[in-house]
């Protein structure tokens, strides 16, 4: 799984298409939404946002492992935690944030997932 999250942030670096995102969520047998950029953004219409449910749950600590130090975000009372991870700079227009929501109290590296989201942003 940590393969085919890893190919996804490189492919999502890069200036992709909904649909081409589309087509590798299929080809990786990932269940997933894409969310593109509203109007008023230099980017708008470009995907913003791969929102995934995982089929089996992915320990939090295998991706701090691959994305990099983990970061608690903010979350609203009673909304699931959400651990962010900035993977290293790819090439391309976009860095990407992956973020992955914790249901539960408890130690959130000790935590799994099965609901990972990648976000992208232009880079400056």
């Amino acid at each position: 799984m940590i393969e085919r999250l890893d190919a996804l942030v490189t492919l999502l670096s890069t200036d992709v298409d909904a649909d081409q995102i589309r087509s590798r969520l299929t080809a990786a047998a990932l269940r997933g939404e894409v969310a593109l950029y509203p109007e008023g953004y230099a980017v708008t219409g470009k995907p913003y946002l791969v929102e995934l449910e995982l089929a089996a749950p992915l320990a939090v600590s295998a991706l701090e492992g691959a994305f990099g130090a983990l970061t608690e975000g903010r979350s609203d009372r009673g909304r699931p935690r959400v651990a962010m991870f900035s993977p290293p700079e790819r090439t391309g227009p976009f860095s990407v944030v992956v973020l992955a929501k914790v249901e539960g109290p408890g130690e959130l590296r000790a935590a799994s997932t099965t609901r990972v989201t990648l976000r992208r942003d232009p880079k400056s």
